[in-house]
């Protein structure tokens, strides 16, 4: 990539008029990428929530057992928690399991000081890391101004099957935990979905109702 170099001999104008473009593109692109993250979230939320409706429907429709909004709340939190539990119980287990894999390494080779995310024998040999202390240089060699450089690579990705603790460690620990904070967001969706239903569920509404649509036998005497 091509260094940018905004010397201090130039046009003071035009240098700032390209370092304020380049900021703004930087935070439009930042502002783009937070509002997909967002937008994604919030409809993983609002799927998760509706999945309480399945888990209440039978229940509250056809069996009738619901009678008013307390008991309603009481089912619908009790409900909420039991699929919570259900849900979070494996990727729970999977971390338990990785926790205990990195103990017995640690306890056979007694090597307790053992990090199982290091870059040089654990799980982030697999990845690849930028410097990003390079990235803005203010008067680099014998010129006055400031350079702007893509950020260098600071470790090459490598796999080395020493590190395989690290490697099962590691992705037990991300795949649980990402699975768990999926369950997470599964339970706060579903508390906000007993929160807008507790609303409406037992709500006596005439929206969207027409007097002159209905026919007049259909009508009480």
């Amino acid at each position: 990539m091509t260094n940018l170099l905004f010397a201090f001999a130039q046009i003071n104008a035009e240098n700032t008029k390209r370092i304020f473009y380049i900021i703004f593109l930087i935070l439009i692109i930042a502002l783009v990428v937070l509002s997909v993250i967002g937008y994604g979230i919030i409809r993983l939320t609002n799927h998760q929530g509706k999945m309480l409706d399945r888990a209440i429907h039978d229940p509250i429709k056809k069996c009738r057992i619901i009678k008013d909004q307390k008991h309603f709340m009481r089912y619908a939190i009790k409900k909420n928690k039991l699929l919570f539990f259900h849900q979070a119980m494996i990727p729970v287990l999977i971390m338990l399991g990785g926790t205990v894999i990195l103990l017995l390494y640690c306890a056979i080779g007694d090597k307790w000081g053992y990090n199982p995310w290091s870059m040089n024998n654990g799980f982030g040999s697999l990845l690849i890391t930028w410097d990003f202390s390079t990235i803005i240089t203010i008067n680099p060699g014998d010129a006055k101004g400031i350079l702007i450089n893509w950020p260098k690579i600071s470790h090459v990705p490598h796999f080395d099957i020493h590190n395989w603790c690290g490697y099962i460690v590691g992705i037990c620990y991300l795949v649980g935990g990402l699975w768990y904070l999926y369950t997470v967001n599964g339970l706060i969706g579903r508390t906000l979905r007993i929160l807008h239903l507790r609303k409406t569920i037992f709500e006596k509404s005439l929206e969207g109702f027409n007097l002159e649509d209905e026919p007049l036998d259909s009508q009480p005497k």
